[in-house]
C-alpha cells in the first residue's frame, strides 16, 4: 500500500521484541528466521492463469503488487516493485537476526524457491505433500549446519 517505509522498521521491532521473548525464556535455543518461499515470477504466473484463467481477474489492476495491467498484459515494473518490497522486509530480520548470538536466518535459501503447480493443494495456496517434501528438502542443510548435525 506504499507504506513500507515505516512498516519495514515496525517489523524489525517485532522481530526484536520476539527474540528478546524466546532468548530471556530460552537462552540455549537456536532460532532459525525462513524467508518467503521464492519471489514472483512472471513465468509462473502465466502458467497459473493459463491453466486456471479464472485467477486472472483477481491478478489485474493498478496497485503495485497487480501482476496484470487492466488489460491483461504482466507487469513486470508491478512484479520487481514487490520483489523489492519482500528483499526489504526480509533485509530487516536478517539485521534484526543478525544482532542475537543464537539467531540465524536461511541465508537466501527459501528466495530460491521455484514454484511449481503440482507442489499445490486445489486452493492454489497451500503445499501439498510434495511440497512440502521439497521445503523439507530446500531447508534440511540449513536445520543440519545450525544445529551442526552430520
Amino acid at each position: 500500500d506504499g507504506s513500507d517505509d515505516s512498516h519495514v522498521p515496525e517489523l524489525g521491532t517485532s522481530v526484536a521484541a520476539a527474540l528478546q521473548v524466546i532468548t530471556s525464556a530460552s537462552p540455549h535455543s537456536k532460532i532459525l528466521i525462513v524467508g518467503q518461499p521464492g519471489r514472483p515470477d512472471a513465468g509462473y504466473i502465466q502458467q497459473l492463469v493459463t491453466e486456471h484463467p479464472d485467477l486472472e481477474q483477481g491478478l489485474e489492476g493498478t496497485g503495485p503488487c497487480d501482476f496484470f495491467d487492466p488489460s491483461g498484459t504482466i507487469n513486470a515494473q508491478h512484479i520487481q516493485t514487490l520483489t523489492d518490497i519482500i528483499d526489504r522486509y526480509e533485509a530487516e530480520e536478517n539485521r534484526v537476526c543478525a544482532q542475537v548470538p543464537q539467531c540465524a536466518t536461511d541465508g537466501g535459501v527459501r528466495r530460491r524457491w521455484v514454484d511449481n503447480l503440482d507442489w499445490y493443494t486445489s486452493d492454489l495456496n497451500h503445499l501439498n505433500t510434495t511440497g512440502l517434501a521439497h521445503v523439507a528438502d530446500q531447508l534440511w542443510p540449513v536445520v543440519q549446519g545450525l544445529l551442526d548435525l552430520p
